[in-house]
């Protein structure tokens, strides 16, 4: 399979540099040991981990995503905006900046994740954690704030987030085989679910 890619690539002027190709595996027999995979007669390494389209992949039983660098680079920009909004003594001002500029780290890619529910806490911990050095509080002080001052959650927006990507999915793909194939099996179950927990 991998020569045909070769193959295809060559015809149209392409080619695959083996020392950049590695192999990322999902599946209940991730961790078995298995034959080598060779591209252009160079032997590919086997990773546990890789970063594409600035999602970090990481081999498991089934598809899985390390949100740490997620969170790595939402701490990033939340660190060099709270450090110049502070001076302005204005918690409100501070917490504003920080959802248009820092939040959307936090949010990257998550409509097309299918994040577990661990995730999803882990990510509004991450929130939390923000918030409370701005408004210099902590415990329930900190989701009490959260929900005053939020419009909407962290996991409300996750929800619709994902809730569109599934309708963009099932409308503008359906002549796509794979991708309606996909939202048949799993993702046309997974957005009945999503609308009646939104409707709640």
């Amino acid at each position: 399979m991998v020569d045909i890619c070769v193959e295809e690539a060559t015809e149209i002027n392409m080619s695959f540099n083996p020392k950049k190709c590695a192999v990322l595996r999902f599946g209940p027999r991730y961790n078995s040991p298995c034959a080598a995979v060779h591209v252009q007669g160079t032997p590919t390494e086997f990773i546990s981990s890789a970063k594409y389209l600035g999602v970090m992949l990481r081999a498991s039983r089934h598809f899985a995503v390390d949100l740490h660098h997620i969170k790595a680079r939402f701490y990033k920009s939340f660190n060099s905006v709270f450090h110049r909004a502070c001076r302005l003594k204005d918690e409100l001002v501070t917490l504003h900046l920080v959802s248009s500029f820092c939040r959307p780290h936090l949010l990257f890619a998550t409509d097309c994740l299918g994040l577990t529910v661990t995730q999803m806490r882990s990510l509004r911990n991450t929130w939390q954690c923000a918030v409370s050095p701005i408004f210099n509080v902590s415990g329930d002080n900190v989701q009490f704030i959260c929900s005053s001052t939020d419009d909407v959650t962290l996991d409300s927006m996750i929800v619709r987030k994902r809730i569109k990507f599934l309708q963009n999915i099932s409308v503008f793909h359906c002549n796509h085989v794979v991708l309606h194939n996909v939202f048949l099996r799993s993702g046309k179950q997974e957005l009945f679910w999503l609308r009646s927990v939104v409707d709640l």
